[in-house]
């Protein structure tokens, strides 16, 4: 591929695209196996464009690729959620809704407000630069 255009537009002239699109967006529906199958999908994919061919890989089940990337994201994602989720087990009971009443709990307070939303900022960046990375196998 050349430019970003190309990027965005060889989907589109793949034979069958929008049949392959729509059943590859069927399958997501199911629960995590659906997750791991659209993982597969796109593994597969990119070993197309590695290959010089720019083409969709046919809709399916492709489970065997796509097991190792959700393992990977399974893992990151719990890792990123037990800081708050320790932080919000422990200062739940102590705030209930009101305001701190002392610098202790006030610090406490900032720690679980930083904690409970640095992970989603981690999420987004691993989303937009982690995955695409590991799915070219840079």
């Amino acid at each position: 591929m050349d430019s970003a255009g190309d990027a965005f537009a060889f989907p589109f002239r793949s034979p069958n695209w929008l049949g392959t699109i729509v059943l590859q967006g069927l399958i997501l529906i199911i629960p995590i196996i659906g997750q791991i199958a659209l993982l597969g999908w796109l593994m597969v994919t990119v070993d197309n464009l590695r290959a010089g061919r720019q083409e969709l890989a046919p809709a399916g089940f492709h489970l065997g690729r796509g097991i190792a990337l959700f393992g990977v994201e399974l893992i990151y994602g719990i890792a990123l959620f037990i800081i708050p989720g320790i932080l919000e087990g422990i200062w739940w009971p102590r705030y209930q809704g009101g305001q701190a009443t002392s610098e202790s709990d006030a610090l406490f307070q900032d720690a679980y407000n930083f904690y409970t939303k640095l992970p989603w900022a981690h999420v987004y960046a691993y989303n937009i630069y982690v995955n695409p990375v590991m799915a070219a196998g840079v």
